[in-house]
């Protein structure tokens, strides 16, 4: 099986079947793999053998052209390994030997190396926003599977209905909206690829791929928010056969 990790970074945790963007699009990654076409240095990024935290790097770094090796752990290989990493969680940038660490950190860091980083504030913040919205709906979906079962089922089921009948729409719709307002609909924020459309694409990748949310959420995006079904559709076509 193939799983995806969730916590406010990765380190050790509780799993769900899923890979990401494999799934959603039939892709198969082998489990240390090199992407991308520019040379500038020895690049490293450590994760696990799912899409989760680490999926929108790799989207950015392939869609920069940028030649990276894709580590990626399995459980038992990451406990042996984990005390060589400064803050002992994934996912770990590595560049000549050197770590980067925490996920947005290094979102922001690669936006600002590669071009993906408004220079407009407002557009900063818009970003930042879909990215802090999504990720709200990232921790609701962990906390709903993981924190509450197998101790009380129904406060589980309460937690799930809540977070795909209340929570997840108000999210997807703030997003939504936000797309609305741009002045182009092929991406998020701007009129080209910002660090927000690769968080995104990996928020959507990783959250339609856990069994308790997949069709529900799929369903409600396809029939109540199609200008973001319609995006994401889209972009995809940017990482094939990625």
């Amino acid at each position: 099986f193939l799983f995806f990790f969730f916590q406010a970074e990765d380190g050790i945790r509780d799993s769900v079947a899923s890979r990401g963007l494999g799934d959603v699009y039939k892709r198969q990654v082998s489990t240390q793999s090199t992407w991308g076409f520019q040379s500038e240095g020895m690049i490293k990024l450590h994760y696990f053998d799912v899409a989760g935290r680490a999926e929108s790097i790799r989207l950015l770094l392939h869609y920069a052209g940028v030649k990276f090796e894709d580590i990626r752990y399995k459980m038992e290989e990451w406990l042996k390994v984990k005390d060589k990493f400064e803050l002992k969680q994934m996912p770990v940038l590595e560049i000549d030997g050197k770590q980067y660490c925490q996920s947005y950190a290094i979102m922001e860091f690669l936006g600002a190396k590669y071009g993906f980083l408004p220079k407009c504030h407002d557009e900063l913040y818009r970003c930042l926003f879909v990215m802090n919205t999504a990720e709200d709906v990232f921790m609701k979906a962990f906390l709903g599977i993981h924190s509450l079962s197998p101790l009380d089922p129904k406060a589980k089921e309460e937690t799930l209905k809540k977070l795909l009948e209340v929570e997840g729409p108000l999210a997807l719709g703030a997003i939504e909206k936000k797309l609305k307002e741009n002045c182009s609909k092929d991406f998020i924020v701007g009129c080209k690829y910002t660090i927000a459309d690769f968080y995104l694409l990996g928020f959507y990748a990783s959250v339609l791929n856990i069994p308790e949310y997949n069709k529900a959420f799929a369903e409600r995006i396809k029939t109540k928010y199609p200008l973001l079904q319609a995006y994401a559709d889209k972009r995809m076509i940017d990482f094939n056969p990625f």
